[in-house]
């Protein structure tokens, strides 16, 4: 079959054969495609009664083998097709298709208000959250809109965009200074509310929302940095796990001990996450490292001071020395390859995806025991500690009924997942929160409490709070050391590169444009 040429109109074709035969000239395809599409739509649909999943599991794990093995293709295959045939896989028989139901049009009794409330995902869960506060709020109807959440150059336009959109939302990446204009400053509502537990917050939570004297968000949940570990790896080598109170230095000891680059199966003390190059980050705060340095027109990269290329030096033969990491992966498209769950690598740091509920955890996967992540400082950074937030749009001409839905709904997010923890205290050290939680998972929180007392302790500044701020260049630089480049030299080119895109962008140019300036 020919190959369409670069249109975007040819993405579609009409269901109704008669338009489907009028668009032929438009579409500008030659006789030899349209026949061929024509006896594809008109053969009979011959669809399997069942798909064993499990065999796509098989052939999957054969491909990531082939990834990390230097045995063939061919014998990696022989030995799934081996496993296929001796596993007792599971299988279902095909049911009956169930009638579609449609959901009863909701009719609002009069006097009643209806609120968009917009989060990037809905689920079963959140709609019994929702159902419990109707019966105990029924003047009220929270309208669940999902919505889109901006990353990266993302951010702005659709963090003021979901502000337009609905009358409150979540948000989970860190807000921009946007909100001071298109979010309601909530601390009259709060000081209004004498029901509203202040003081069940950590104040560091709170003070993450704080801007210009007033608190533009209400947290909702969060996740902290944990150092995680394979429990059976330092079983089998004799070795004492990683304990919370580690130093970094013990921690490079400990990576070390842990490599084993020798034999047909290598293992290594460090490993990423699929999160990719984040730790970075932690390491530059464990040094008091700053990249940037106070400009005329904001803060400007200074990739190059002493405290950086230490911090940095450290990370890079972390990983050159004890992680199979050749590269950086995942900073631009890297390879990502699980040496977590492989059992190749003995420890990782990562913000507590799926690792804090035990229910999350798929039975082939390593379950990780977590601890504190060693430290050189006694403060946590603001690279610690993930919040999600809640927000009421300032154009919202409900603002009250969204205030009831969003305190009620802070009370209740342990029935939404267990990745994540509540911002309360009373509601984490709740029975009901513990029960489901990874092995370290409650010791883990009880070792950041104290930091969080601080007000202050998440508040970013610097490059990282500079919306135009893009790492790219920073990250180039740490791969090229590691594949063994000279460090200093990667940080000068990244510092200049990275100068120009930040003078581009304050500038008014986009992003595209001053990425290829």
């Amino acid at each position: 079959m020919p190959l369409l040429e670069n249109r975007a109109d040819q993405s579609e074709i009409p269901t109704r054969r008669s338009l489907a035969e009028q668009r032929q000239e438009t579409l500008h395809q030659n006789s030899e495609y349209v026949d061929a599409l024509r006896v594809a739509l008109e053969r009979p649909k011959t669809r399997p009664a069942h798909f064993d999943a499990s065999v796509l599991w098989a052939l999957q794990s054969a491909v990531d083998t082939t990834a990390r093995s230097d045995e063939s293709a061919s014998e990696i295959l022989r030995a799934a097709e081996e496993e296929i045939a001796n596993a007792p896989w599971e299988t279902s028989t095909p049911t009956a298709i169930e009638p579609i139901v449609v959901a009863t049009p909701v009719i609002l009794p009069a006097g009643s208000t209806e609120i968009r409330f917009g989060i990037a995902a809905r689920s079963q869960e959140l709609r019994e959250i929702v159902n419990q506060f109707r019966d105990e709020h029924p003047d009220i109807y929270v309208n669940l809109i999902s919505v889109e959440q901006g990353y990266d150059s993302g951010v702005i336009p659709q963090f003021v965009r979901t502000s337009e959109l609905v009358d409150c939302f979540t948000w989970n990446a860190v807000p921009p200074t946007e909100m001071l204009t298109t979010t309601l400053d909530l601390r009259p509502l709060i000081e209004a509310d004498t029901t509203f537990p202040e003081d069940d917050y950590p104040p560091a939570l709170l003070g993450y929302f704080e801007r210009e004297g007033g608190m533009h968000g209400l947290p909702l949940r969060f996740r902290v940095r944990a150092l995680a570990y394979n429990e059976d790896r330092f079983e089998d080598s004799n070795l004492a796990p990683p304990q919370s109170d580690m130093t970094l230095d013990e921690f490079l000891a400990l990576a070390e001990q842990m490599t084993r680059r020798e034999g047909g199966e290598q293992k290594y003390g460090y490993a990423l996450p699929f999160s990719g190059p984040l730790d970075m980050w932690f390491f530059l705060e464990q040094f008091d490292a700053s990249i940037s340095q106070e400009g005329l027109q904001g803060p400007e990269p200074d990739f190059t001071n002493p405290a950086v290329v230490e911090a940095l030096t450290f990370y890079v033969d972390l990983l050159r020395e004890y992680s199979p990491h050749e590269d950086l992966p995942g900073y631009a498209g890297g390879i990502m390859i699980d040496y977590i769950n492989s059992g190749a690598g003995a420890m990782w740091m990562d913000h507590s995806y799926g690792t804090l509920s035990v229910d999350t955890q798929d039975s082939e996967d390593v379950v990780p025991r977590l601890v504190a992540p060693p430290r050189n400082v006694d403060t946590i950074g603001p690279s610690d500690v993930i919040v999600d937030g809640m927000y009421i749009s300032a154009q919202s001409p409900y603002p009250d009924a969204c205030w009831e839905w969003l305190h009620f709904f802070s009370d209740h997010t342990t029935l939404l997942n267990q990745t994540s923890f509540p911002t309360r205290r009373s509601v984490a050290q709740s029975p009901t929160f513990l029960a489901g939680l990874a092995p370290g998972a409650a010791e883990l929180y009880e070792a950041y409490l104290p930091a969080l007392d601080e007000p202050t302790a998440l508040v970013q500044e610097g490059l990282f709070n500079d919306p135009f701020f893009d790492p790219f260049w920073l990250y180039r630089a740490v791969d090229r050391a590691v594949q063994g480049e000279d460090l200093v030299t990667e940080l000068e080119f990244a510092q200049t590169l990275t100068g120009e895109y930040l003078l581009c962008r304050r500038g008014g140019g986009t992003q595209d444009a001053c990425v290829v300036e």
